[in-house]
């Protein structure tokens, strides 16, 4: 067997998975394996609608942590999760510190337009979106939908995808 049965975790694609035997115990590693699944585990609690929960796992991790490489990871999940336990000026604060120390992050660009949707600040969440567009080396005013580039493609499947939605009986129109 390739795995240590002890060392149980939450992998990185947030299923349950094992530490590699050939890792054996060496400290840093399975540090990094482990700070990875508490990450892991809070965003799960997140999604299942446990966001207190998540906040006292992410904050303590924090706090026990500091300065881990994967912290953007962290941060971003105890972001979601303060957005999700109706603070959103703790959550856009969040998101602030990870854009100080890394101004192209498109994961915390687009939270920030979801939160700024969720609070009506419209104006403020399109420039986000336009930020996070650029971090991904998009062009935001290139609409052509002619030829056979990525863009011309994308656009097409954009238009297609928004005709549909207008006959989906979603009734967009009255929202």
């Amino acid at each position: 067997d390739d795995y240590d049965d002890t060392q149980l975790a939450v992998a990185p694609d947030r299923v349950y998975g094992r530490i590699p035997v050939e890792w054996g115990f060496d400290p840093v590693r399975v540090r990094y394996w482990h700070y990875r699944a508490a990450v892991n585990r809070g965003a799960m609690l997140v999604e299942s609608g446990r966001a207190q929960e998540a906040v006292e796992e992410l904050e303590f991790l924090r706090r026990t942590q500091p300065n881990h490489p994967d912290e953007r990871y962290l941060l971003i999940d105890l972001a979601a999760a303060r957005s999700a336990m109706d603070e959103p000026e703790v959550a856009l604060k969040i998101l602030e510190e990870i854009l100080a120390k890394t101004p192209g992050a498109a994961d915390a660009h687009y939270l920030y337009a979801i939160i700024l949707v969720r609070q009506g600040r419209l104006e403020e969440a399109g420039k986000r979106f336009e930020e996070t567009m650029r971090s991904l080396c998009y062009r935001g005013g290139y609409t052509a939908t002619a030829g056979d580039g990525a863009g011309a493609l994308g656009n097409r499947i954009a238009a297609a995808v928004i005709a549909a939605g207008r006959t989906d009986g979603a009734n967009e129109a009255e929202h």
